[in-house]
């Protein structure tokens, strides 16, 4: 096999994923260009995840790692052994070393060794040699030990490529180990300027040069920029995952705020997620928030279409891909400064940015779009400017994918 079509592992925390599409276009693209992707996520898909056919041709060539059987596992560890008897307790012995005296990290290191060898062997089998993994926690350390293995076993992958999406991955640092990993990585790969400044708070000066930013991209052909009016009673569209990080309460509070003042307002919440029965609770008996729940990407493009505000009013992020859709397709933003959202989200230039946590000051900025059509058609189309400048996925996933399979993909 050439170079330039090598084959990639992927580790993930779950495949599919309609949180994660970013995933899926890199996958997506990869295959699309010639090169063979396996996939290992930690968890099975959860309850709603498997909508079509595509996500269940994924479904079948995802190996699951959690849910590998006994015979699988007691066979790969035998592999690996029978392989290099040194090379498996030399790695076996740096995953507990990396867990300091911690009785129970200890533990979790050990799971996640005996999970990196499920991907060692398959990658042996595969002739692949290098793993990309998305995340700082889990995932980037079950692809760490894996290529450990096989640079210590002289077989299987050896090359490993971490994406951090927000510094919270890595802010506990003895379990994220961020320094063993950038000691060991081809790159770390930041997704915004403000991830990778979290990183080199706790790697080594010597090692920066390998964290690299690369920002996540949309398909821009897919979000056609489409400027209108707003309607006669206008919704405010959030998307995401529906956990306390995201903020949704404080945006409920936001636009109740609104209706007190006399405003005739809706509230959309796309997404699901541990705080959905609890936000459901809360919002009973209010007839002007509706619960999507998860949708397709699809409907999700159809909804931020059909939105006269997004917002996003998260208390930690990393560059949220709903944000770039929704500059797309000239939704105006309404978002917070957190992490790697001012890198896109520009105060009063490309949307309105407030203070995290703060809903007074989401019902402000609501308040002064739904007052203001000029500020509207000024921000929308700074905003799709500098979506096509910074996340166009032709070029974003081309960088991406000559770190991961070589010059000339």
């Amino acid at each position: 096999m050439s170079t330039s079509k090598r084959p990639v592992a992927y580790v993930v925390t779950h495949h599919p994923r309609t949180t994660q599409t970013f995933i899926t276009a890199e996958i997506e693209e990869l295959r699309r260009r010639g090169h063979r992707v396996e996939v290992f996520a930690l968890n099975q898909p959860g309850p709603g995840q498997i909508r079509t056919d595509a996500d269940r041709l994924e479904v079948a060539s995802t190996t699951y790692l959690k849910a590998a059987g006994i015979a699988v596992v007691l066979g790969s560890l035998r592999r690996a052994i029978g392989a290099s008897p040194i090379g498996f307790t030399r790695t076996a012995c740096r995953a507990v070393r990396s867990a300091g005296t911690d009785a129970r990290r200890m533990l979790w290191r050990l799971f996640h060794f005996v999970e990196a060898v499920l991907v060692w062997d398959r990658c042996r089998d595969h002739g692949i040699a290098v793993v990309h993994a998305h995340f700082g926690q889990s995932p980037s350390t079950v692809a760490w030990l894996a290529t450990s293995l096989g640079r210590s076993s002289g077989s299987g992958p050896t090359e490993l490529v971490v994406t951090v999406h927000c510094g919270s991955e890595i802010e506990d640092v003895a379990e994220t180990i961020p320094e063993l990993k950038a000691r060991d990585a081809t790159a770390i790969v930041a997704v915004s300027d403000h991830t990778r400044s979290q990183l080199m708070r706790h790697v080594p000066a010597e090692l920066w040069n390998r964290l690299r930013v690369i920002r996540c991209g949309i398909d821009l052909s897919d979000f056609r920029f489409q400027p209108r009016p707003l309607h006669d009673i206008p919704t405010v569209l959030f998307v995401g995952r529906l956990a306390t990080v995201k903020g949704t309460s404080l945006l409920i509070d936001a636009v109740a705020r609104l209706r007190a003042a006399g405003r005739s307002v809706r509230l959309e919440i796309v997404g699901g997620g541990p705080l959905e029965g609890e936000l459901r609770r809360r919002a009973e008996g209010l007839d002007w928030v509706d619960f999507m729940g998860e949708l397709h990407p699809a409907q999700v493009r159809e909804r931020l279409v059909e939105a006269d505000i997004f917002c996003l009013p998260s208390l930690d992020e990393g560059i949220p891909v709903s944000i770039m859709e929704a500059m797309a397709v000239g939704t105006p933003v309404v978002a917070t400064a957190v992490a790697g959202v001012p890198e896109l989200a520009i105060d009063r230039r490309t949307a309105l940015v407030v203070p995290a946590g703060n809903a007074d000051e989401l019902s402000i900025a609501l308040d002064r779009l739904l007052d203001d059509p000029e500020l509207v058609e000024r921000l929308r189309n700074a905003a799709r400017e500098r979506v096509e400048l910074l996340h166009d996925a032709s070029s974003n996933l081309s960088e991406l994918i000559a770190l991961l399979a070589g010059p000339g993909t």
